[in-house]
């Protein structure tokens, strides 16, 4: 990225394609990281990492550049999100969350070489006794996993319990999963 420091000291940012096309008759060298090769007023700006932000309540967004020492460096701002985005990224984290609920679940089920856990659940009716004990099994373990993530979800909505922030913080809430032997 480049900027252009302008007489009242604004800085206006260019990204490389814009730069050649702001400079059309001005030959540029392929690197521009080197600013005694850019045109007199502009500056290469280095990158730096983005700073950590909780992203289930913040975003980031690219300020403007500033000088850091002897170099230009690019300002990320860490930005509240609002009411609406704050529903927004609730929603994609139950989202997230429900399917990864459901992958476990398959998962778990697929270990006994059932299809998934519907599958698996569909054998609580089997006149064979082990695939009736695996096919129960399944069904309370499916209906108890997704009743603990109900009530997450509810206290969620009750507003006493914060919303997780991926899969992993509920996991080890959820009900284990073993075969019964």
């Amino acid at each position: 990225m480049h900027a252009k420091i302008d007489s009242n000291f604004q800085v206006l940012v260019y990204p490389i394609a814009d730069l050649r096309a702001f400079l059309p008759d001005m030959s540029l060298p392929v690197d521009l990281t080197n600013d005694a090769a850019l045109p007199e007023g502009f500056v290469y700006v280095n990158p730096v990492e983005l700073p950590a932000f909780d992203r289930t309540t913040h975003r980031i967004q690219e300020g403007t550049p500033e000088q850091d020492g002897d170099k230009w460096v690019v300002v990320w701002d860490v930005i509240a999100l609002s009411a609406q985005e704050l529903q927004t990224a609730a929603a994609v984290v139950q989202s997230s969350v429900i399917e990864q609920v459901q992958q476990r679940l398959d998962a778990f089920a697929q270990t006994r070489f059932y299809d998934n856990m519907l599958s698996a659940c569909t054998y609580a009716t089997s006149g064979v006794p082990r695939l009736k004990t695996e096919g129960q099994y399944c069904v309370d373990a499916r209906d108890a996993t997704w009743e603990m993530l109900f009530g997450i979800l509810n206290d969620v909505v009750a507003g006493t319990r914060e919303m997780p922030r991926s899969f992993t913080d509920l996991e080890g809430e959820l009900p284990t999963l073993a075969w019964p032997v």
